[in-house]
């Protein structure tokens, strides 16, 4: 098995090392762990998001809409209330429509991937690096097991939106994370099975969102959202399992809140 999988690392280089020049990256900054190093990295990454998801939604990129993404990227800075975000989100969205003649379609990017990312940030400056730090480590670890498992075992197609998917592979992700994700969140859900219904969701969330940017592209005709990562594609290539698992996690985080005792 291990032969298999190196081989298939092998087959793919350019993506395995990108991979493993962004997983050092990313760990760098969470060592570090501050909250405006990190709020500057998401950003830089959101703002690349928001260009790629104009593309996606075939609209023309407006300067405009890039001063207002960069005007709610350093509002949210300063107020991580859940409930003022999504207002100022709204307010920012209203304006999108606003300054680009009543095209309701600009305010889409600022649905997807604007929303996601501040739930991103928000998960880190409200609840702390270990929730972060968990939903990437499940959603990546969803990723990879479905990646390798549906070059090992995949035969049966899980959605037209996106043709190389299999139902294997993404029953190997879910299981695999799930085991994982069930085990090192019980610190954080404060117990086993709250933690692997919780991980069982956010996986399941993951791959929606993986079939969401896959049925963007696809409509679009493209087949990656950029070319900014070798291997990979772009920003919402690889991070929209992420900011779907980003979502899913503090609604969950706030249901639970909600009965606690």
């Amino acid at each position: 098995m291990l032969k298999k999988i190196k081989a298939v690392a092998m087959q793919d280089s350019k993506r395995f090392w990108s991979g493993i020049a962004m997983i050092i990256c990313i760990a760098i900054v969470l060592w570090i762990n501050d909250l405006t190093l990190t709020w500057a990295l998401m950003g830089i990454l959101y703002l690349i998001a928001f260009f790629e998801s104009t593309k996606l939604y075939q609209i023309n990129f407006h300067i405009l809409g890039l001063l207002l993404a960069i005007l709610l990227w350093v509002g949210i800075y300063y107020s991580h209330e859940a409930l003022v975000v999504a207002i100022f989100t709204l307010c920012i969205a209203s304006l999108s429509v606003i300054v680009s003649n009543g095209n309701p379609k600009y305010t889409f990017p600022f649905i997807y991937p604007t929303l996601p990312f501040v739930a991103l940030f928000v998960l880190y400056a409200a609840h702390g690096l270990g929730y972060l730090v968990w939903l990437i480590v499940v959603v990546a670890l969803a990723d990879i097991f479905a990646y390798y498992g549906g070059r090992q075992f995949g035969k049966t197609k899980l959605c037209e939106a996106s043709p190389k998917k299999t139902i294997e592979g993404a029953l190997c992700g879910l299981v695999g994370s799930v085991m994982v994700g069930s085990v090192f969140g019980i610190g954080i859900f404060g117990g086993f099975y709250l933690a692997l219904f919780v991980s069982a969701i956010i996986v399941i969330v993951s791959i929606v969102g993986d079939l969401f940017e896959s049925a963007l592209k696809r409509k679009a005709d493209m087949k990656d959202s950029g070319a900014i990562l070798p291997g990979h594609g772009g920003i919402l290539d690889r991070m929209d399992a992420i900011l779907f698992g980003a979502i899913a996690m503090l609604m969950c985080l706030s249901f639970l809140k909600m009965y606690q005792p």
